[in-house]
């Protein structure tokens, strides 16, 4: 499904089954695959893959990004360009989620990471609100990264026996 505001470059492909929302861009040459979600306003650069079941909604992705199959990348997320996102890594947006707002408190405003470019998110990682992932870093598979990394960084997840130079995140 198309939305009739939603603009995609003629060169784009995008799979029948996928749903393109309200507001979206869409660049040359991008691939958009089948049942991935484009959502809420969300831009997406120039020879970019978005996979199977991915969901992007209300984010910003640059040129050459690599969004593998069912990846999550909710509103405030911004990927800078040449940007892999692996399969089923997901992106958290709001530090303190709640479902309604508390009296007297401010209306929630998305704060998703930021993602330098050539930076590389493995699979299933989990990246939270308001980090910034510096140039070139790579997040290993299931890492948990509540904090900003570093450029050129390599973070992954717990000690194990068989990594015993590994970092936390």
């Amino acid at each position: 499904m198309l939305h009739p505001t939603a603009r995609v470059h003629p060169t784009a492909r995008v799979h029948p089954s996928a749903e393109i929302g309200e507001g979206v861009v869409i660049g040359a040459r991008t691939s958009i695959w089948a049942r991935a979600v484009v959502d809420r306003g969300s831009q997406v650069g120039s020879d970019c893959v978005i996979g199977r079941e991915a969901y992007v909604d209300g984010a910003e992705v640059g040129n050459e990004c690599k969004i593998e199959n069912g990846a999550y990348i909710p509103p405030g997320v911004h990927l800078e360009s040449e940007v892999f996102v692996g399969p089923f890594a997901k992106f958290a947006n709001d530090r303190y989620p709640r479902a309604t707002a508390a009296e007297g408190e401010a209306p929630f405003v998305p704060a998703g990471a930021r993602v330098c470019r050539g930076a590389s998110i493995g699979m299933g990682a989990l990246i939270g609100a308001e980090v910034t992932i510096g140039k070139g870093a790579m997040i290993g598979m299931g890492a948990i990264v509540p904090k900003d990394v570093a450029e050129g960084a390599t973070v992954y997840g717990p000690k194990t026996p068989h990594t015993p130079e590994s970092t936390e995140s």
